[in-house]
């Protein structure tokens, strides 16, 4: 697993408890209104999971 840390940020690699943030984030419409289209929950999984 990779990992970064700073004095103001952690980082890793995506684990299955960060599932529900993850999500949260994608479905989101004020985070997505200047980024992206939203996603249905399936299209948001399948796409997590290509590596």
């Amino acid at each position: 697993m990779l990992e970064l840390y700073t004095d103001r940020l952690r980082l890793h690699s995506l684990q299955a408890a960060d599932w529900n943030n993850f999500l949260m984030l994608h479905q989101d419409p004020i985070i997505n209104h200047f980024v992206r289209l939203l996603d249905e929950e399936s299209v948001i999984r399948k796409s997590s999971s290509k590596g």
